[in-house]
């Protein structure tokens, strides 16, 4: 038996006036006043027939409103099932379809959008945030087990073309927030920015000030550089927590205008996080702790390495990203490519030969929810002791303990029966050549192209001297105007499939 909420619980009751959220109005709301509308929720939620098991289907913006939700359904054993707006009309209403949920928790203007759903209009209920007077100061905390489950999100589907429902129970995610907080624990109380909603969740464990980004989270790369900056800012953030290029929009806009920020410490990750960059936000921010993470979704933290050891590591770039070391509380083997997933007996542990990275642990999620598509075959591998490994997806090689990644499994490039790997020649032009929006893959025609977006202007005669030094083929060379297409969750993954579209 597991309670997710007993630490929030604990700082409610011993601290009710310290800030728990800084609203994107700047409003505090202080750990009493968030525990007041968590009750007030788990009593809406009891009304319309929520219990142990029941699957709640959450359209709750990143808001004081979602933590007081999360926080009563996690304390009533429930189901919290996350549909993003950026999976899209037709894949929600598919997952609703399967899903079944019992219960809509959506904004208002959320709810009469999911009208447009048909599969939505049989959820037997449909309530919004609780809001009013009503000062009830009784939370439930029902202790359900382990292996029940308690959140569900989806993938980006960036590998497959199919999001897939990440089943974690309380256990897992018990065990997720532990590890992170192994990370991100100061002994402190700090005030701490984030558009990562799990995080956030850790930061109230934490007993800490989570501050509510002012935009939209579905369009990071509109995200307006001053804006966050402000933000920032008048919020007095002691953490940093986000995505490479919301990393770089910062550092940028701060070279520009000398604002002087409070942040002491900053974690990056979401996407590979390069040595560009660590070198630029050291320079940038001078003696900060700053600490790139590596993981999946189904498997956060996996590794992670300070922003020092990346920007001073000498290291070859053709031998990959460097990512650190793999955190204690991970099993890690790389599993050569091509080889039957299923013989596992020769998957390694140190191997210079590139593999892809598989995991297992107590913070990797072992299923995915409702998986009618069979996603488990695709991603999962069960050993002789019964063990579940999850194949990340990430090729790379185990050399001393330190993970280097070479690039997505659907990535690697097969020349006159040669393999190649993406990242190192990708690493290799931002160390040497500065460029920060790239990406080099095969065509539809097996031709293998190098891309530079957002009007980096490349020198042709330079590049392909470059590649016949580094041994690499290369038959095209495309630039573009406008940014290569990346990922809609974190604007940071490329996605192949629709810039083969685009040459």
């Amino acid at each position: 038996m597991i309670s997710l909420i007993s630490p929030f619980l604990n700082h409610s009751q011993s601290r009710p006036d310290a800030p728990a959220l800084i609203d994107r109005g700047g409003h505090v709301i202080t750990y009493g006043e968030l525990y007041v509308r968590a009750c007030r929720q788990q009593k809406l939620l009891r009304r319309n027939g929520v219990r142990q098991g029941s699957k709640v289907l959450v359209a709750v913006p990143m808001s004081p409103d979602l933590y007081a939700c999360l926080i009563a359904l996690l304390g009533l054993g429930a189901v919290s099932i996350f549909l993003d707006p950026w999976l899209g009309g037709r894949t929600m209403n598919r997952i609703i379809r399967k899903v079944q949920p019992d219960v809509l928790l959506a904004t208002p203007k959320l709810r009469m959008l999911s009208m447009l759903m048909p599969a939505s209009h049989n959820i037997p209920h449909r309530i919004s945030p609780a809001i009013g007077h009503d000062t009830t100061t009784d939370l439930t905390d029902s202790v359900p087990d382990e292996e029940d489950t308690a959140l569900v999100t989806f993938t980006g589907g960036t590998s497959t073309g199919k999001p897939a429902g990440i089943r974690r129970t309380y256990g897992i995610l018990n065990a997720q927030l532990n590890s992170l907080q192994y990370l991100l624990k100061t002994g402190q109380h700090i005030r701490s920015f984030t558009h990562y909603p799990v995080f956030g969740l850790l930061d109230l464990a934490l007993g800490n000030t989570l501050i509510i980004p002012d935009f939209n989270l579905l369009k990071l790369h509109k995200v307006g550089a001053q804006q966050l900056v402000e933000q920032l800012a008048t919020s007095r953030a002691d953490r940093l927590i986000c995505s490479p290029l919301l990393l770089r929009k910062v550092m940028e806009h701060t070279d520009k205008t000398r604002i002087n920020l409070s942040i002491t410490s900053i974690f990056c990750g979401g996407a590979r996080v390069s040595r560009l960059l660590a070198r630029n936000t050291l320079q940038t921010f001078g003696p900060v702790a700053a600490t790139a993470i590596y993981g999946s979704s189904e498997a956060e933290p996996i590794a992670h390495t300070s922003f020092e050891t990346l920007a001073g590591s000498d290291h070859d770039p053709l031998e990959g990203v460097l990512c650190g070391s793999p955190v204690d509380e991970v099993n890690l083997r790389t599993l050569p490519v091509g080889e039957n997933p299923e013989a596992l007996r020769n998957a390694a542990g140190n191997s210079s030969r590139p593999g892809e990275i598989i995991v297992s642990g107590d913070h990797v999620a072992r299923d995915y929810y409702m998986d009618e598509e069979d996603r488990f075959s695709h991603s999962k591998i069960k050993d002789e002791n019964g063990t579940i490994w999850h194949r990340t997806g990430d090729v790379g090689t185990l050399k001393n303990n330190i993970i280097y990644l070479m690039g997505r499994r659907e990535g690697i490039i097969t020349y006159k029966n040669e393999k190649f790997y993406p990242y190192p020649v990708e690493e290799y032009f931002e160390v040497h050549y500065l460029y920060t929006d790239l990406a080099y893959l095969q065509d539809t025609e097996g031709r293998c192209c190098f891309c530079l977006g957002s009007g980096i202007k490349g020198d042709n005669s330079e590049i392909r001297k470059s590649f016949r030094k580094i041994g690499y083929p290369l038959d095209r060379i495309h630039l573009f105007r406008k940014p290569l297409p990346r990922d809609a969750r974190h604007r940071s993954k490329l996605l192949e499939t629709e810039l083969r579209k685009w040459i």
